[in-house]
């Protein structure tokens, strides 16, 4: 996929618009298009190599990332120096936002795994938009709002009492339904075992382990790190978890 790259404030016709590949749930997916594409004057489009910084963490937030091609990694580092990968990011997704809208610094480092083209939006455009434009604030507490609902899955995913290929098998789905590329009509998405593993807290030798085992069933074919779901259902059988009703939890008075 080719991309124009332009300065901010440059003009791009309709058809070369980067939000025309961002999907039902991204950030402008819900806005008039006369919204869309003010804002997109005001984008500046960039291209990454592999290994490059986004953002760091602890820098101050001063603009949002949005993913058109590629992907980014976000990782970040504990008071001991240790690593760990939190999330990674691909085409249609915006990163930065919360710390951009609540004007705190990064809690993470952001850098790109593959060849990417980010749109950057800076931060008083931002403002000076969500000012003018309801539709913009509302979006934006749209994807805030889901951004904390995929934290609290991923929470629920580490932390429930549940096996790795539980876990592996849930990640391996919400993986495929967040990236849209696709083989012969089935997702497929190319991360490395270890890559998987630091999603779920595990080795890689496990994930290698349950990746074998997952395909001797014929639920995914793998090659090389590349991986295809071809029995989604049967994997969502494999990740369902079984949670206590809300309900039966009954608070103590002291």
């Amino acid at each position: 996929m080719s991309l124009l790259l332009q300065r901010k404030g440059d003009d791009t016709s309709a058809g070369s618009s980067p939000f025309g590949w961002f999907g039902p749930q991204s950030l402008l997916s819900s806005l008039p298009s006369p919204v869309v594409r003010d804002l997109q004057r005001k984008l500046i489009l960039v291209r990454r190599n592999p290994g490059s910084i986004l953002y760091r963490q602890g820098e101050n937030a001063d603009s949002i990332f949005f993913v058109l091609e590629g992907r980014v990694k976000m990782v970040a580092i504990d008071v001991d120096g240790n690593t760990a990968l939190l999330r990674i990011a691909g085409p249609g997704e915006v990163l930065g936002l919360a710390a951009v809208v609540s004007t705190k610094t990064h809690l993470t480092t952001a850098q790109a795994t593959t060849p990417s083209a980010i749109a950057l939006l800076q931060q008083q455009d931002l403002a000076n938009q969500m000012r003018h434009c309801p539709q913009l604030s509302e979006a934006v507490a749209q994807c805030l709002a889901r951004e904390c609902e995929e934290r609290a899955m991923d929470m629920l995913l580490l932390r429930a009492a549940s096996s790795r290929s539980r876990q592996l098998a849930a990640v391996l789905l919400h993986l495929a339904d967040r990236f849209e590329t696709a083989v012969h009509g089935e997702p497929a998405l190319t991360y490395t075992h270890a890559e998987l593993g630091q999603l779920i807290g595990a080795s890689r030798e496990t994930i290698t382990r349950l990746m074998k085992q997952f395909e001797r069933r014929g639920v995914i074919k793998t090659k090389h790190s590349t991986f295809q779901i071809v029995n989604p259902q049967a994997l969502g059988e494999i990740a369902r978890l079984e949670l206590t009703p809300v309900k039966s939890i009954q608070p103590s008075i002291t």
